[in-house]
């Protein structure tokens, strides 16, 4: 995505900001090609000096362990098949940290740890395996629905859903898991 950060890095003396070193590096990777300037000199403002290479740093080693995300969220629940979803994934179109692609096989994954634990589970009705592909008229989001996992992807947005232009969106599709909860 940015050919020149390793001589950068190396030009700024390994400091976190290297990374983002302009407004242009933060619109790349965090917002659509649309989010206005104004906004985003405002949002830069608040980004730490050191915050972009540790974050980094913490992704290196493996830091969730699924089938205890499932067995806390599905499974453990009763041990039957919940009314509704219990996961959510959130994915911006856009994004350039967790493309779409990275986020269907981490919803597959957790779909398949489902229906692993749920296997394992000798009195448990397991899930259905129904799959609904929805969006709405003016098809802001896709959406599909497996397992006790839902996933959204919101269109046109970045990895910052919660910032970009689409948040509203965002907002009404979270709120709607939670409903259902």
């Amino acid at each position: 995505m940015d050919p020149f950060f390793v001589p950068r890095l190396l030009l700024y003396g390994l400091h976190s900001r290297a990374m983002l070193p302009t407004t242009s590096h933060v619109q790349r990777l965090f917002f659509s090609p649309q989010y206005p300037n104004d906004k985003l000199e405002e949002f830069t403002q608040y980004l730490a000096e050191t915050e972009t290479m540790i974050w980094v740093l913490g992704l290196i080693p493996k830091f969730v362990d699924f089938r205890i995300v499932v067995q806390r969220s599905i499974v453990g629940l009763g041990g039957s098949k919940p009314a509704g979803e219990r996961i959510m994934i959130l994915a911006g179109e856009l994004d350039m940290l967790m493309d779409v692609g990275t986020m269907h096989r981490l919803a597959k994954r957790y779909r398949d740890t489902v229906r692993h634990s749920m296997s394992e589970e000798k009195d448990a009705d397991v899930t259905g395996s129904e799959v609904e592909d929805e969006a709405d008229e003016e098809e802001a989001y896709t959406e599909d629905r497996e397992d006790g996992v839902r996933m959204v992807v919101i269109k046109g947005a970045g990895h910052h859903i919660q910032n970009d232009l689409q948040w509203e969106v965002g907002a009404e599709r979270v709120a709607d898991f939670l409903q259902q909860l």
